[in-house]
């Protein structure tokens, strides 16, 4: 999940946190995709994109 606002944008990119935490889930044989923090509560949304959990960073 990307949670980000301008004064944290660093964490979405090389060498941030979020970029960090997609390539240990891709070496693991995950499948990553971004879900927007407003939208990771909408079970429609995740659903239609086939995402059955999220992963929040803290």
């Amino acid at each position: 999940m990307l949670d980000c606002t301008p004064a944290t944008r660093s964490v979405s990119g090389p060498g941030g946190a979020y970029v960090e935490a997609w390539m240990r889930l891709c070496e693991q044989g995950g499948r990553p995709a971004v879900v927007l923090a407003e939208r990771a509560d909408d079970a429609g949304h995740l659903a239609a994109r086939g995402i059955d959990r999220t992963v929040r960073l803290s």
